[in-house]
């Protein structure tokens, strides 16, 4: 049989995994360029965006960056701050709360390795694996609503690029890495959920109600 020691291995490693995309994602446009949520090109004019930032090809862009190497110029303006409605904005807050909750998933998972025996500490490891996951979903909402936000879209396209763009021009919009990368972290925090709770199990020798692993 498989002790709940091995189980909170294979549980801290999974939540590892999370947490890792999750800080790529919370990274991403402003100090990872190459990774960002969503792009929209408008006029043959490129615009990606991240949480804390946004980057528009530097030859249109309103402020010159030498150290990005030409390709692209970046600025404040992100989905949480200045981009889409509250309600969006709320939901795209929760990819640096999920990031927090990750980070404190993974050291309890560390703890749980050496004190697998701690009943208690599986409970809380289940049940913040089971938080995250629905924060990392309503992060992950938030994404899709800003996707299809084009008001907003062509708004801080705008805001970021420095020519004339008709009113009436159509935007065509991607996601990018980062969307990729947080619906990744999300089945790896449900992959740690299931051995969260089957730790759990083994220490306490009783199936905790409502999970569903």
């Amino acid at each position: 049989m498989v002790s709940a020691r091995t189980v909170n291995i294979f549980a801290a490693f999974f939540a590892l995994i999370s947490f890792v995309f999750l800080l790529l994602v919370n990274l991403g446009t402003n100090v990872i360029q190459s990774i960002f949520i969503m792009k929209v090109e408008i006029n043959n004019v490129t615009a990606v965006f991240g949480l804390y930032g946004s980057c528009v090809d530097s030859k249109f862009a309103n402020f010159q960056i030498n150290s990005f190497a030409g390709l692209f110029t970046c600025t404040k303006g992100g989905l949480i701050s200045d981009f889409g409605t509250a309600g969006s904005k709320f939901l795209e807050a929760m990819h640096p709360i999920a990031l927090i909750l990750s980070f404190a998933l993974v050291i309890i998972g560390l703890i749980a390795v050496f004190n697998s025996e701690n009943g208690c500490l599986q409970n809380i490891f289940s049940i913040i694996s089971i938080i995250g996951s629905i924060v990392i979903l309503l992060a992950i909402i938030g994404d899709i609503i800003v996707f299809n936000d084009t008001n907003s879209q062509f708004q801080q396209f705008q805001q970021n690029v420095n020519v004339i763009i008709h009113p009436d021009t159509a935007g065509k919009t991607s996601f990018g890495p980062g969307f990729g990368l947080a619906i990744a972290s999300l089945v790896f925090m449900m992959i740690t959920i299931c051995f969260a709770c089957k730790s759990r199990t083994l220490t306490v020798k009783v199936k905790q109600k409502g999970c569903f692993c």
